[in-house]
């Protein structure tokens, strides 16, 4: 960092070259006057980063050639420091302060207090300066922030009202077709060959996948476009409960069960949340191992005072540590048409979870099961059941 540059105005001669030689051996750079004008053609010259100024000069007083300094925008940054050798030292304080004057020396002045003082008075201004630039750099940041947001909301709902509406618009020409085709299958039964029925069934299963994709992706959009979830007290025994009830035909299929722990009461949309754990569950039983019946366990525990972590666990198939962050994505399916799904379902839990102000994660080893994690506001802290 090059030395500062100061301009030392002083009338008196031997006085002015003593303070010249004081601020050189300091390590600054120095340029002297012995008026107010010789001063203010100075600072014109050399911007200065301070004014070492006498208050009695013989054309211009001191507290003039402060006002006339602090009065120029150019002239913001320049420090004024003021003395004063005369006995009556308060009233012209006040006057060289009320005149912009930064700092007030009166003499006689030690050469180490002047030193000291125009180092502070440097560093002061130095960090109002970085201070100042930081805002102004933090302004600018957070303009472009607010550009980039809005472009963003713009994006999204742009998007989502495309996901809307064509879904609706792609819905019944894929209905017609599978009407149709089914009708042809059903009227021209007897004369087709069995190439044509394979060949048929594949345009109908294809169409109805569609079916399925399109609902599974209106129903994330219509996800994506809620302005503000429910607040309100849920509890959550009751939702699993009824979920549990809900595909209580698929688990005894499955030949297993779904256990759970008591669980809290969380803030939230009760009907959102069902849909989390239905399509956890669902899942668990959809890659349930064929050689071991489904043991899904459900279990709850406190992370801070001011929210739980919601664990379903499950004995199924496992996840390759590779995808754990890809099946939260829509539409990123691990297997094939082998087992039946829209790939959507993991994506929903995420967007949901996340607008209560939680998060979701999984923990899995292939060939031995995965535990989801769901981390929700409480209620209060008065449910000790769930805090094991």
């Amino acid at each position: 960092m090059p030395p500062a540059v100061i301009v030392n105005v002083e009338d008196n001669e031997p006085n002015r070259y003593a303070r010249h030689r004081i601020l050189v051996d300091a390590g600054f750079t120095a340029y002297d006057s012995g008026t107010g004008q010789g001063a203010l053609d100075l600072v014109a010259l050399h911007r200065p980063d301070l004014v070492l100024l006498d208050i009695n000069l013989p054309d211009i007083s001191g507290i003039e050639v402060c006002r006339q300094l602090k009065s120029a925008p150019e002239n913001a940054s320049v420090i004024v420091l003021q003395i004063s050798a005369s006995a009556i030292t308060a009233p012209h304080a006040t006057a060289a302060l009320n005149n912009g004057a930064d700092g007030y020396l009166a003499e006689p002045v030690d050469a180490n207090v002047l030193i000291a003082t125009i180092k502070a008075l440097l560093r002061l201004k130095r960090a109002e300066r970085e201070l100042q630039e930081s805002n102004e750099a933090l302004n600018l940041a957070n303009q472009r922030l607010g550009r980039l947001n809005r472009e963003l909301h713009r994006s999204n709902e742009d998007l989502q009202q495309f996901a809307y509406f064509a879904s609706h618009d792609l819905q019944d020409p894929l209905r017609t077709v599978t009407s149709f085709v089914e009708k042809i299958a059903q009227s021209a039964s007897d004369r087709l060959t069995e190439e044509e029925h394979r060949c048929l069934h594949y345009v109908v299963d294809g169409a109805q996948r569609m079916e399925r994709l399109i609902r599974a992706l209106l129903s994330y959009a219509e996800l994506g476009a809620a302005q503000h979830v429910s607040r309100l007290e849920v509890d959550l025994n009751s939702v699993v409960e009824r979920t549990i009830d809900d595909l209580g035909d698929r688990i005894a299929e499955s030949g297993g069960k779904i256990s759970k722990q008591p669980l809290p009461k969380v803030v939230g949309d009760a009907v959102q949340l069902a849909d989390v754990f239905k399509n956890l569950l669902v899942n668990a039983i959809k890659y349930r191992r064929p050689e071991a019946p489904l043991d899904v366990r459900i279990t709850a525990a406190r992370e801070s005072p001011g929210e739980f972590k919601i664990s379903v666990r499950d004995n199924g198939q496992g996840i390759n540590r590779t995808y754990h962050e890809l099946i939260f994505l829509p539409f990123k399916r691990l297997h094939g048409r082998e087992i039946p799904g829209t790939g959507i379902g993991l994506a929903i839990c995420k967007r949901i979870v996340e607008a209560h102000g939680g998060q979701i994660s999984v923990e899995s080893t292939v060939g031995e099961g995965s535990v989801f994690h769901i981390s929700l506001p409480c209620v209060n802290s008065s449910v000790a059941s769930a805090s094991h």
